[in-house]
């Protein structure tokens, strides 16, 4: 696909990609913000957990701590035991 210099260089087009891009820096900030309190409340209960679960939440620290995603299915289990460890 070539790329369109002339829509590159186009006002509208720049700040409606612009504006994309600050929507979506947002919103994943917002679900890293989420998940570091989900990471955190883990880690306060580390003692509680049992070794497999422990495991896990190490290597969701060191995922998060590296700016790498974690995958939906990380996700969703650290959800759970953040739920299951309540509040």
């Amino acid at each position: 696909m070539p790329i369109d210099f002339n829509k590159l260089n186009d006002p509208v087009f720049r700040e409606q990609v612009r504006r994309e891009r600050e929507e979506a820096e947002e919103k994943q900030a917002k679900k890293d913000a989420e998940l570091q309190g989900h990471l955190n409340k883990c880690l306060d209960a580390y003692e509680r957990l049992p070794e497999r679960e422990r495991s896990f939440i190490l290597s969701c620290r060191t995922c998060i701590s590296t700016h790498r995603q974690l995958s939906e299915a990380q996700e969703k289990w650290l959800r759970d035991i953040s739920a299951r460890l309540g509040g």
